[in-house]
């Protein structure tokens, strides 16, 4: 069996063992398919409970060859939702191992983080809420848009084109929707 199969049925030893009832169904499938032998089927249906046969299952699986991980996933089609789990884990890629060097998961976070959408600050005047993409005459932004009477604005000297109708400001060649800015 795979390492990786190994590590993860040991890390859901206890969820496994209270979910399944391996006698029914799990236990005939795998000496079907040669995974158990007839000594081991014997095994672990001696243990007394269910709790105790599915961990002695589990005990016997790691040392049954590459098949024995691929076809413990087909015997559990009467749960789905174990099995789900299972394949869900091990295509979700593990986060950093304690001790190890965490710089390219770090790396990763920040752009994904970086990615996010966030909204765009709404401005207020004291005649009420200014529309989005608006800037109201005479009031400056904590970004340092002053916003001018016909609507447009400057930042830092430039201009600034407000769209009110089609939701976009245009600073400089940038073109950034009003109600939410991508930051990567």
């Amino acid at each position: 069996m795979d390492p990786e199969h190994r590590a993860l049925l040991r890390r859901h030893r206890l969820y496994l063992s209270g979910q399944l009832l391996v006698s029914d169904s799990i236990v005939p499938f795998l000496y079907q398919e040669d995974v158990l032998t007839e000594a081991q089927v014997e095994d672990v249906q001696s243990q007394p409970t269910d709790t105790r046969r599915t961990l002695r299952l589990l005990d016997l699986l790691p040392s049954r060859g590459p098949r024995a991980f691929p076809l413990f996933l087909r015997a559990l089609e009467d749960f789905s939702w174990v099995r789900d789990r299972l394949l869900l884990e091990l295509r979700t890629p593990p986060g950093p191992e304690p001790g190890a060097s965490s710089t390219d998961y770090k790396r990763c976070y920040l752009r994904l983080s970086l990615r996010r959408r966030v909204p765009a600050p709404r401005l207020a005047s004291p005649e009420g809420p200014v529309r989005s993409g608006s800037v109201p005459a005479g009031v400056t932004n904590r970004g340092g848009v002053r916003g001018g009477a016909d609507g447009s604005g400057s930042v830092g000297g430039g201009r600034v084109q407000v769209s009110v109708g089609s939701r976009s400001l245009h600073a400089g060649g940038r073109s950034l929707r009003s109600d939410s800015v991508e930051t990567a």
